[in-house]
């Protein structure tokens, strides 16, 4: 085994130790239905990280993936994209006549 196969191997070994730690983490996303048809949807706990579907379903499944892929690509503990604290709070208005 060469030296490069050596340290590939490495950095999957620590990529899927990082990614173990990870598991069961769970983030907001905001689906929002695009004008044009289909959705987008928004992971706002990463700065970066949206993604979209024609469906509601496949929409969820693809930021579910491509939030899996914003982590995994940092490649270390301490380059891990900074994730925000999300809240959603709603507001009343009055009428308007």
């Amino acid at each position: 085994m060469t030296s490069l196969e050596i340290f590939a191997n490495l950095k999957i070994d620590f990529n899927l130790k990082i990614m173990s730690q990870l598991k069961n983490l769970t983030f907001p996303v905001i689906l929002e239905e695009d004008e044009t048809g289909g959705y987008i949807v928004v992971n706002p706990a990463i700065e970066g990280c949206y993604s979209q579907g024609e469906t509601i379903e496949e929409a969820l499944a693809n930021i579910k993936e491509a939030t899996e892929l914003c982590l995994e690509a940092s490649g270390s503990s301490s380059a891990l994209p900074k994730i925000k604290n999300v809240s959603l709070h709603m507001i009343n208005l009055p009428s308007y006549a």
